[in-house]
């Protein structure tokens, strides 16, 4: 399992709390999601995206597959 790059506190907090303790755990959650989470913004995404591409993960889907 890859770790969760380093975000700001409330991001770390809402990922946590959303139950995503790796990337992997990221895989298939949109974009539009994790914005909703309260603490979590434009620039957590833009930090995972880079984590995901790094670490040669699929992105993250922009809309909900749900």
């Amino acid at each position: 399992m890859t770790p969760l790059p380093k975000l700001g506190r409330p991001a770390e907090r809402a990922l946590l709390h959303a139950g995503h303790t790796s990337l992997e755990s990221l895989a298939g959650v949109a974009e539009q999601d994790l914005l909703r989470l309260h603490g979590f913004g434009p620039r957590g995404i833009a930090i995972l995206r880079d984590a995901l591409q790094s670490a040669g993960l699929p992105p993250l889907p922009s809309v909900s597959s749900r």
